[in-house]
């Protein structure tokens, strides 16, 4: 930017002063707005999306055996996913053979993606799963159901308070959310509108 600089006295002389302090401005809160689209985003580490930072995971959740739980991840821009990173803390005990399962669904509750996760039960640490599927901007559910002897303790965020952790959000959008009890085998599609209210934020990411 270049400032012209106009003796005062001119006729006029404010407004290309003006000029020049509102370009300064503008200059200054594109560099702003820079510095925090670099913060911790899910793109800024080559990833798609998140259901939080993982900066954020501070312990596991026992999960119900059989209860379908959610977890969304809001995704900004058209990408292609094929990696699906979550975790265990705590490892499970004696899974339940075929009826372990990490899944993705749209918005619309249309099941997009589906690994058995049999053999992770029993682990624990950050796992990365394949998958292959075409995204477009709006927003997923990443969805955990385990059935063992002992379930294990996925990775997670705060618990304080399902309503706080939603705050504002309707049954077809809920952030974390359950979907489902006494399943086996996870659902080919789901209704949002059947979500309820979850105060586990479960950690799960997309990734290129």
């Amino acid at each position: 930017m270049t400032i012209t600089p106009i003796p005062a006295g001119q006729i006029n002389w404010n407004i290309q002063n003006e000029a020049n302090v509102a370009d300064l401005q503008t200059q200054v809160t594109t560099v702003s707005n820079l510095a925090n689209n670099l913060s911790a985003t899910a793109p800024s580490f080559g990833l798609i999306g998140w259901t939080e930072d993982p900066i954020t995971v501070n312990t596991g959740q026992l999960l119900v055996n059989g209860t379908l739980y959610l977890a969304r991840i809001n995704v900004g821009a058209t990408a292609t996913a094929t990696r699906l990173f979550w975790g265990i803390n705590t490892a499970g005990v004696t899974p339940t053979a075929g009826q372990n399962f990490v899944s993705l669904w749209d918005s619309t509750g249309a099941r997009l993606a589906n690994v058995n996760v049999d053999a992770r039960v029993t682990g624990t640490g950050l796992f990365q799963e394949s998958i292959s599927v075409a995204l477009t901007p709006g927003f997923y559910w990443v969805g955990f159901l385990f059935n063992a002897g002992t379930a294990p303790s996925v990775y997670r965020a705060n618990s304080l308070n399902g309503t706080l952790t939603n705050t504002g959000l309707a049954n077809t959008a809920l952030r974390y959310a359950t979907n489902g009890t006494g399943l086996t085998a996870s659902p080919a599609s789901i209704a949002p509108a059947s979500n309820s209210v979850s105060m586990f934020s479960l950690f799960a990411t997309l990734a290129p």
